[in-house]
């Protein structure tokens, strides 16, 4: 499609909304460099999906459409967000992964109805402290940026259940992490990390903790106190020694050992009940243990008779 079909073809889908009085509207995938200016007119919509377009910047009167409750611009070539995106209150969702932000203006923390927002895949470098304003939050995604600390202000996001923070360059974790008490998923893999905070002990609810590809050469004690815990992902963390509180997941489903330096696994896994998915594969253990795991059969051995 060219450019100029692609436009006609967006301007055909904007007033067939505008006819039928549409809530929603889709124009991804259609390669848009700009955008139409009759969409400024829409101003019922409720959800606009621009993904994997090729805009570079938004034009002002985008911030006409206040009933805006999702709004998808992942994949495109956005440097730089306008201020006037802090006018859609009505935000719930906002996607904005795989772009080329480095920066995040403050009138974004207006957007305190906000529930899921997606900065993945962008040039982030640093958050501001005014996310933690975003106190409805229950989703947020920052992976692969190159972020090396998040702010203390996490802490405030009291209602976060997912946290998704892959492929930066974490060095750390703030403390008030801990008070994010209703997160189900955090996700931490490939960063530096060579410790947790003692907080962490106080993710009650988490369920799932990935952690692979980072630098803690042990599991932080405070890891067998999350209880509630299905996955657990230790992948490629420099570990040695498995300890026997592995034991003590009596939830855990998934454990993902592997590109490790272990020799010798804990009896204790075979306490698990539920666990149904063991990876070790990667590791100097015995040559038994390996022929095991590629049979599927470790599960079942470490269980016993």
């Amino acid at each position: 499609m060219t450019r100029d079909e692609a436009y006609r073809k967006a301007e055909e889908k904007i007033e067939k909304a505008r006819q039928s009085g549409a809530k929603k509207l889709d124009l991804s995938g259609m390669r848009l460099t700009e955008l139409p200016g009759s969409l400024g007119r829409l101003t019922q919509l409720q959800s606009l999906n621009l993904s994997g377009n090729q805009l570079t910047a938004l034009p002002e009167w985008l911030g006409r459409l206040t009933q805006l409750q999702s709004l998808d611009l992942s994949g495109n070539r956005l440097t730089a967000l306008p201020e006037w995106l802090g006018q859609l209150t009505q935000l719930q969702s906002l996607v904005l992964s795989e772009n080329r932000l480095t920066a995040l203006p403050e009138p974004l923390g207006r957007l305190t109805q906000l529930q899921s927002l997606d900065l993945s895949g962008n040039r982030l470098t640093a958050l501001p402290e005014w996310l933690g304003q975003l106190t409805q939050l229950q989703s947020l995604s920052l992976s692969s940026n190159q972020l090396t600390a998040l702010p203390e202000s996490l802490g405030q996001l009291k209602e976060l259940r997912e946290l998704r923070v892959r492929h930066d360059r974490l060095a750390g974790l703030p403390p008030g992490i801990g008070q994010l008490t209703r997160l189900t998923l955090l996700w931490l893999g490939h960063n530096l990390l060579t410790t947790l905070p003692a907080e962490i002990k106080e993710l009650g609810k988490l369920e799932q903790l990935d952690l692979d590809h980072n630098r803690l050469t042990t599991v932080p004690p405070q890891v067998w106190q999350l209880t509630q815990l299905r996955l657990l992902d230790l992948e490629a963390i420099e570990l040695t020694v498995l300890p026997s509180e592995i034991g003590q997941l009596t939830e855990l489903e998934a454990l993902r050992l592997e590109e490790n330096e272990l020799t010798a696994l804990p009896a204790e896994i075979g306490q698990l009940d539920r666990i149904i998915s063991l990876s070790v594969q990667g590791n100097p253990l015995p040559a038994e243990i390996l022929r095991l795991a590629e049979a599927d059969k470790l599960i079942e051995y470490l269980r016993g008779p």
